[in-house]
């Protein structure tokens, strides 16, 4: 209050100055109204400096709300009714509409692959998801003034968590009209198929299935696996009961690179309706990751058998054992050499060293061996602090156990960052002199066996366990770390090669230069051939990391694809293969499942309807109390941004000037 006294009393001060201290010469009459205008003019500036504010409450009245959510998945029509809900069923929603709107509130609501409000209902969602509809509507209304809620649907549910598990926040009844078909059939179906992603050429990777039998007994189960219009592999088996489930386990070969289509069919019985639960369709990325490493050496030793066969116990892995009188001195078909007691510096390409008693001396980057006298220390083995690849945990007490190996006398320098696995202990005192040590220093991975009698902790593994596995863990894990070929391709692309048809299909690419630098504002575009050889073209977004494609509404297929990109007058290109896959939840299973609609009613105090006693349900919400709610609701509003201020600023002020321009002082 003080300081509206003080813009009061600013303001009249001013104006008095102006118009009665001033050189200002008029009347009294005139003087005392511009004295007014001016002073009204003062006040209101210095007034609102003060940010002056006002109350206001605002009542809103609200309806009350019934909530209607339809379920618009494809199984509502997979039965003998399919007209009905095409139909009449809309007719229904949209007479319930009409006929309650005038007292409540009615928000529809349709649910599927998504939540949607006021849809179009067409029965064509790929799945459904009742717990997300009811997580929506929860998150919008739970504060509202909801009075019943109304879920139409089948029951099925092949999306989200169970609806039954669900957080209902509200006080209104739930109510359940129940669609769709719960008499049982005979049928066949395919209700799951196990396998791995991904396999790798030339070995075997399985396919295992589970097949439900309703109402089939004595009838015969033909499950087969295609690949294209190839017949892979097909089994029989007698059904014995109405009601069970038959697995079945397959064995196929990865014969072909690339993403691999592969259908399997469960062949129609006689007066099976639902068929499209029969098939599934599954892809396997099969991987060409067959690694050929070569040994060399110039001597016989056990130790060659003992690593030989724990690598050839890796099918992934092809083994060339050489003499180095025969080998023609080209590395490039390998991915890693083992250079057993030779001192080979040339290679280029990963190379892990077993050293002994015949080794010569190497100078490595990161390491140097200067042996010192043709003789041998028995040692045994420590565990070290080891982060590259991990171990089963059975090696720290197994070393307890292991026979001693024996080390030659020699110097042993590390000349930059190394990772030691096992070091030696000498009569029983630990040291860092090594046993098996890693580097990744430089463009390819190295690392040092300093040991000869490896045979025996193979052979001694066998007659302790009967088998090889920690010894043949030891070599393939540290073959698997030295052979990993970093991508230093310039352009690369990044994307999922499996997707299913309602998801987004996100290529990222990135661009480096020389130094492997990103390099921005460059100009990527992408050919896709899908498999009739339709061409499409997209160029990719920058944004100055990398660039990005995103592909929406693929159908379902093989795509290959090639991008390009020009960088410093050169064209760079990459290539892929991506395939879309059928999202087929709804073909699973058509019965409906009335029981959990039921349960969802009795859980929160509804009623469950036939899609027959519609009439009913309608009965039912005509009794609910139609009480509308009062929201007040108090915002702050700044006088400043009312528009009649300005109006009464631009009205005193111009009269003012018009005064005074007529008294010709201005």
């Amino acid at each position: 209050m003080l300081w509206v006294i003080g813009c009061f009393c600013l303001s009249i001060a001013l104006s008095y100055f102006l118009y009665f201290q001033g050189p200002f010469k008029s009347a009294l009459w005139q003087r005392r109204l511009l004295f007014f205008l001016r002073f009204a003019t003062f006040f209101i500036l210095t007034f609102f400096l003060l940010k002056p504010y006002i109350n206001q409450f605002v009542n809103y009245r609200e309806k009350p709300i019934i909530l209607v959510g339809v379920d618009n998945s494809s199984s509502i029509l997979a039965n003998t009714d399919s007209i009905y809900y095409q139909t009449e069923f809309l007719k229904n929603i949209n007479d319930l509409k009409s006929e309650f709107q005038d007292d409540f509130q009615i928000e529809l609501y349709g649910f599927g692959e998504k939540v949607e409000r006021n849809p179009i209902i067409d029965f064509k969602d790929r799945k459904t998801n009742i717990s997300d509809y009811i997580n929506e509507i929860s998150d919008i209304y739970s504060n509202r003034n909801v009075v019943a809620n109304i879920i139409a649907s089948d029951g099925i549910y092949n999306s989200g968590s169970n609806p039954m598990y669900i957080n209902y926040s509200f006080n209104a009844p739930l109510y359940t009209l129940c669609l769709g078909d719960t008499s049982t059939k005979k049928d066949l179906e395919l209700t799951s198929v196990s396998y791995n992603e991904i396999a790798y050429l030339g070995n075997f990777f399985p396919i295992s299935t589970k097949i439900l039998s309703k109402f089939s007994k004595g009838e015969l189960i033909e499950i087969s696996i295609y690949q294209g219009d190839t017949l892979l592999i097909k089994k029989e088996k007698l059904i014995n009961s109405n009601d069970e489930i038959n697995a079945f386990d397959f064995q196929l070969t990865a014969k072909s690179v690339g993403i691999n289509n592969y259908r399997i069919e469960v062949k129609v019985i006689n007066g099976e309706q639902n068929t499209l639960n029969n098939t599934k369709n599954i892809f396997i990325d099969i991987l060409d990751s067959k690694q050929k490493i070569l040994l060399l050496s110039d001597v016989s030793h056990p130790d060659i058998a003992a690593i030989s066969k724990s690598i050839q116990s890796n099918e992934n892995y092809d083994l060339i054992v050489q003499n180095t009188s025969d080998f023609d001195g080209d590395y490039s078909p390998y991915s890693l050499l083992i250079a057993f007691q030779l001192s080979i510096t040339d290679s280029n390409i990963p190379t892990f060293y077993f050293l002994g008693n015949s080794s010569q001396e190497i100078s490595l980057e990161w390491f140097s061996y200067l042996p010192s006298k043709s003789n041998l220390n028995e040692i045994n083995s420590t565990f070290n602090s080891f982060s590259l690849f991990s171990l089963n945990k059975k090696w720290k007490s197994w070393l307890e156990e292991l026979p001693p190996l024996y080390s030659p006398s020699a110097q042993y320098n590390f000349n930059s960052e190394h990772y030691h696995l096992f070091t030696q202990k000498i009569l029983g005192i630990t040291t860092q002199k090594p046993i098996i040590t890693f580097s990744k220093q430089g463009e390819y991975r190295q690392a040092i066996c300093a040991v000869e009698g490896l045979w025996k902790w193979r052979l001694y593994e066998f007659l302790e366990t009967s088998d090889h596995k920690l010894f043949d863990e030891l070599i393939n894990k540290s073959i698997q770390f030295l052979s990993v070929v970093e991508d230093k391709r310039p352009f690369r692309l990044r994307h999922e090669k499996i997707i299913y048809e309602n998801e987004s299909l996100i290529i990222e690419a990135d661009l480096y230069d020389s130094n492997y630098e990103i390099i921005s504002g460059a100009e990527v575009s992408l050919l896709i051939l899908d498999e009739d050889e339709n061409e499409y073209n997209f160029l990719f977004d920058n944004n100055d990391i990398s660039y990005m494609l995103e592909l929406n509404d693929l159908i379902v297929g093989n795509y290959s694809y090639v991008a390009k990109v020009l960088h410093n007058g050169k064209e760079l290109f990459s290539n892929g293969k991506f395939s879309v896959l059928p999202l087929e939840l709804e073909k699973i299973s058509s019965q409906a499942n009335f029981q959990i609609l039921n349960n969802l009613s009795n859980k929160y105090d509804g009623k469950s309807f036939n899609f027959s006693q519609f009439q009913n349900l309608k009965n039912e919400l005509s009794l609910i109390e139609s009480q509308s709610l009062t929201y007040t609701n108090e915002t702050n509003n700044d006088l400043i941004n009312s528009k009649w201020i300005f109006i009464i600023l631009f009205v005193f002020l111009s009269l003012e000037w018009f005064l005074r321009k007529r008294i010709t002082i201005i």
